[in-house]
Order: structure tokens, then sequence, then C-alpha cells
């Protein structure tokens, strides 16, 4: 049974064309636009570890909300720097990093302003910097802060001014010694916590992460080739499975025995592809190549629709019966393209 019909087709939602009839009874059919055809995404494992958070309704994100920041927009001066906790999570350790390696904001050379404390003229000195390393000065608001204690504040922590609106009171030098406190203070907890995340890449938690890449990029190599695989048997209209696909069998199908053909020669895929690929990540199943082939035939879908676009086309539609009985359709769509070539995608 063979039927032909054409039809223009607008750019609007669910559009419906008039069906024809067959067997005596009428049938109509929707063509969906192209923008509502979407193929579905193989997304790759999260094997890096991290977790996606949602922010409380109370803790609000600065611009960085995408997970990247630039280190361009970053502010120096201390009294105008952005808290570290409106940075997005997955940015605040890089964030802290910068400001740790850039190191406190110490203008030795200012002109620092006087001012009175009980009819004495005092001012910043430039001799703090060399007593404590810690120490940063603002410009802007002639106030000192700790850098230590920005990068890891948290609540509960120290009050003193160091932290938050800075520190003015020149007459009181012992606040320094007292900000920095015992061994067990906020402030040396910050500062073993800076160096610690300085020291990052030389840990253990650095080599995981390497190890993570590495996955990452194994898995990709996994992906192209079993998609390279299968599209050359889909080009070529050949099966994909055998009767036995045992490691012993001698004619496993095609779709595994090419896999192993297009990893001779190639050091960078045998390594990661069949017996050196993890046993729960080889994607080779069935169920894989079957969401393989839908993501294939979904692409091809769009970069059709996206041809055709607004212009006249007709569909072709031929079914038939295999030998068990059941129905296959073949679909062909007839157009011309923007070349003014006649199109005859199957």
């Amino acid at each position: 049974m063979e039927r032909y019909y054409s039809r223009q087709v607008q750019s609007t939602p669910n559009v419906q064309t008039e069906g024809v009839e067959a067997s005596g009874s009428r049938q109509a059919q929707t063509f969906p636009p192209s923008s509502t055809v979407g193929a579905p995404q193989i997304h790759e494992p999260n094997l890096s570890g991290s977790v996606n958070r949602t922010p409380k309704e109370s803790e609000s994100f600065s611009a960085e909300s995408d997970g990247e920041f630039d280190e361009n927009s970053l502010v120096l001066d201390p009294a105008l720097r952005t808290k570290i906790s409106s940075f997005h999570p997955n940015v605040r350790d890089q964030v802290r990093r910068f400001y740790l390696q850039k190191g406190p904001i110490q203008p030795k050379s200012h002109a620092f302003p006087a001012r009175n404390f009980s009819g004495r003229q005092r001012r910043f000195q430039a001799s703090w910097f060399k007593k404590y390393n810690w120490l940063e000065y603002s410009v802007s608001k002639d106030a000192a802060y700790c850098l230590y204690c920005y990068v890891f504040i948290k609540r509960g922590g120290s009050n003193d001014g160091f932290i938050g609106e800075g520190f003015r009171t020149w007459n009181k030098l012992k606040a320094f010694d007292d900000h920095v406190g015992e061994h067990n203070s906020y402030h040396n907890r910050a500062k073993n916590s800076s160096d610690l995340l300085l020291k990052q890449a030389r840990g253990i938690e650095a080599a995981l992460f390497r190890q993570s890449d590495q996955a990452k990029r194994d898995y990709r190599i996994r992906l192209v080739a079993s998609l390279d695989c299968i599209r050359w048997l889909v080009v070529n209209g050949l099966s994909f499975r055998g009767h036995d696909e045992s490691a012993t069998s001698s004619n496993r199908g095609k779709f595994l025995q090419l896999l192993d053909f297009h990893a001779l020669g190639r050091e960078d895929v045998q390594r990661v592809v069949g017996r050196n690929a993890p046993k729960n990540l080889q994607l080779t199943s069935p169920k894989i190549q079957r969401d393989l082939i839908h993501v294939m035939a979904c692409e091809t879908t769009k970069k059709i629709i996206a041809e055709i676009e607004n212009n006249f086309f007709c569909i072709l539609v031929d079914e038939t019966r295999d030998i068990s009985m059941k129905d296959q359709m073949a679909i062909v769509l007839r157009y011309v393209n923007s070349d003014g070539c006649v199109m005859e995608p199957f």
C-alpha cells in the first residue's frame, strides 16, 4: 500500500494537514515545527565527585551564578571586595586562590592620612606590613583588614575590626596581636586553611581530580569510538549483533568486531575499549546501541527540517510486513533545498 500527498507547512505550532483516505478511513497528520523537534542528549557521568547544590533562598550569588568568573572583575581593594559567600560554590576556591596568590594589598608608598585620637594625630604605619604579613590596607576607607580571615570567613568567626568594616583605631596597636590570638584562634585556623588551599595541587585531593579528568577523557574516547562504528553500520544498512557475542565466540557481531578493528593501531582507543574498559561503562550493550542510533535519527531529522524551512515538500510512505508478520514502514521526504537541488532523504 503506497500513499502520496503534498502540503506546505507553516512555522506555527501544531500545524495539522489534511490526510488522505486509505482503506475507507480518514487520517490526520500533524507536523510539528522545527523548533519543537529535539534530540535526546547523551550526558556524561559526573566523575569529578562534585555535587550540584541548590542555594538557599537567603543566599544570594553574584553574576558568576553559572559556575564561572572573570579574574579581571575581582576587586583588589579590601574594603570594596565582594564577600566570598556571594560567589557560586563551584568557584569560591578559585576566588580564594586568586586573592591568596595575589597576596595582601600593602600600598607602602601611600601617604596615609592622619586622624585625631584624644588630641593626638595618628596614622597607619607602613612598617606594620613587615611585622604582620596578613595585614592589608584599604586606600578608599583608610582601614586595615586581614587577608586570611577574608578568604575563609565563616559564621561565628572572629568579630574584630579586621573583618567586615575594617580596623581604624590606630592608637590601639595591641589589637593586632589580639587578632592573631592563640594557636587555635580563628585567624590561625584561617591561615592554615589558606596554606592548605595553596598546597592543594600537591595534595591527595588534586590527585583525585586528576584521576577524574582522566576518566572523563577516557569516556569521551570510548563514546566517540562507539559512535564511529555505529555510524558506519547505519550508513551501510548492516546488522549490529550476532547470535553469540561472548569473548570466546568466533562471530561476535559486526558492531563488536568493527570496534575491535577500529582500535587496532590506535593506542588511545585500544586503551579504553574492550577488555580495558570498565565492566559497567563499556558502551557496547544493545540498549546503548539503540540509544545512540536514536540520537543519530533525531539529529538527522533536525537537519532535514532545517533545510526544508517553509518550503513545499512531499512525503512518500510505504509499508510492508516482514517474515514475522511485523509491519515495517519506510518514509521518504522529497523537497527542493536552497541550492535548487531535489532532495530525497530516506
